[in-house]
């Protein structure tokens, strides 16, 4: 295979996701992504060895510095959702004088108390090591969003390497506006794609290109990686289920193979059922005075199909196609429609044609893969509708493409083929190509958007 192709998928991400990532960490103005001021804070919180939120009589988060709320305050501005608005480089230059001074303290709310410490585990590492040097909050933030990219790119740069089929497919979705947007970014997604993709190549590796029986580190690596990903968001548990597409006659017998699937799917509901029970005392209050999840959950009940209905119709929406490849800043900086139907299609082609001659994927394999996206896209639905949307409304409020990013490859595996034959050079170029030309536009809209 190799023989055919002039430069690697995973090396092409290595190049191009540093390349553009490291420019990304720094053009993207302090806490211009998603909840960014509140993983900082999370963030920091876990780097003082604090890895539970704490309450203040009706309010959570931890008692920080000051100098980071002063820091959020000062770069952050009014930017956010009001995309007329430009920023003030002298504001970030005050930003970088303000002191850490670990000694002033007050309590600061933050919305991210229940997630786990994983999805912080690269942040606060950078932070830990900036605090002890004692640079300014605002040089932690930057030092934080650099630990959380490289160790995405390392993951993603194993993922890549690993997987035995769609290679380019997950370079695609790796690289897309959207995932390196995130990853340059103290975004706690960072890591929950990391992982399911991790996950998801390690199990494609073992159920196509392993010779011979998987072997006890290889079950341990997959129980492992089942349960770091139940501690990122817990809906992701049922990507344990995707194991069933490795063959049983990989294992030593059935009744052994029906153990580790069951292992699999105990440990990883029974790790995100403990941590929501160590946190449930945190949960913030609904966004909403009009969401009544009793009523949510009745209406769901009764009206399963009218649910699935618009569930459907808020997945097929433009609004969340755009959010899916690249809905910039806090989602309030859109790229051009015509480009985010190019890259769905390029998404598309590139599980028709990545095949592997010594690869096929079965039926059953392919079911399996759909099957366990499906269930977690429906969880998904379910949880966005009970705790943020009113009772009967025709969409789901507040769903976000970005959600469906880490099982995006279950999706896709359902069209991979031998038939479809094409030159492996000219596919290779036209997906570096166009690669290419998606990173510079990802650049250009975040310039435009915040600086012209």
């Amino acid at each position: 295979m190799k023989k055919h192709m002039p430069i690697s998928p995973e090396k092409a991400f290595l190049f191009l996701a540093i390349t553009f990532g490291i420019l990304l960490v720094f053009i993207t103005p302090p806490f211009q992504t998603p909840d960014e001021n509140d993983h900082f804070y999370h963030a920091f919180q876990i780097a003082e060895m604090k890895f539970k939120a704490e309450k203040n009589e009706n309010k959570v988060g931890g008692l920080l510095p000051t100098s980071l709320k002063k820091t959020v305050e000062t770069t952050m501005d009014d930017i956010a959702f009001h995309p007329e608005k430009k920023i003030t480089i002298k504001n970030i230059f005050a930003a970088l004088k303000i002191p850490l001074n670990v000694k002033d303290r007050e309590f600061i709310e933050f919305t991210t108390v229940t997630y786990s410490p994983v999805v912080y585990i690269p942040q606060s590492m950078g932070i830990f090591i900036g605090k002890t040097l004692k640079f300014s909050p605002l040089i932690l933030m930057y030092i934080g969003r650099s630990f959380n990219l490289f160790f995405w790119i390392i993951i993603i740069y194993l993922t890549i390497k690993i997987t035995p089929i769609l290679k380019w497919t997950f370079y695609l979705l790796a690289i897309m506006p959207m995932s390196i947007f995130l990853s340059s970014s103290l975004s706690a997604d960072t890591i929950t794609n990391a992982l399911c993709f991790l996950f998801i190549s390690f199990v494609f590796s073992c159920a196509f290109q392993k010779e011979g029986k998987i072997t006890n580190n290889d079950i341990f690596i997959i129980l492992l990686l089942s349960i770091l990903i139940s501690l990122t968001k817990h809906v992701y548990f049922i990507t344990s289920a995707i194991f069933l597409i490795i063959p049983y006659e990989k294992v030593d017998n059935r009744k052994k193979y029906n153990i580790i699937f069951l292992s699999l799917i105990v440990l990883s509901a029974s790790v995100f059922i403990g941590w929501y029970l160590i946190t449930k005392e945190l949960l913030p209050p609904l966004l909403k005075s009009d969401v009544f999840p009793n009523e949510q959950i009745a209406f769901i009940v009764k009206h399963p199909i009218k649910f699935l209905l618009i569930s459907i119709k808020t997945l097929t929406s433009k609004k969340f196609l755009s959010h899916f490849v690249g809905q910039l800043g806090w989602l309030d900086t859109q790229m051009s429609w015509l480009f985010i139907t190019s890259y769905i299609l390029i998404l598309w082609l590139s599980s028709f044609v990545g095949k592997v001659e010594n690869f096929t994927v079965s039926k059953y394999q392919k079911v399996i893969s759909f099957i366990t996206f499906l269930m977690i896209v429906l969880l998904i639905c379910i949880a966005a509708y009970i705790t943020l949307t009113p009772v009967g409304r025709e969409r789901i409020h507040r769903i976000q493409g970005r959600y469906f990013i880490p099982i995006a490859p279950l999706l896709f595996l359902l069209f991979y083929n031998k038939k479809i034959k094409i030159n492996n050079k000219i596919r290779d170029n036209v997906f570096i190509v166009y690669s290419i030309f998606s990173l510079m536009y990802t650049v250009f809209v975040i310039i435009k958007r915040f600086y012209v």
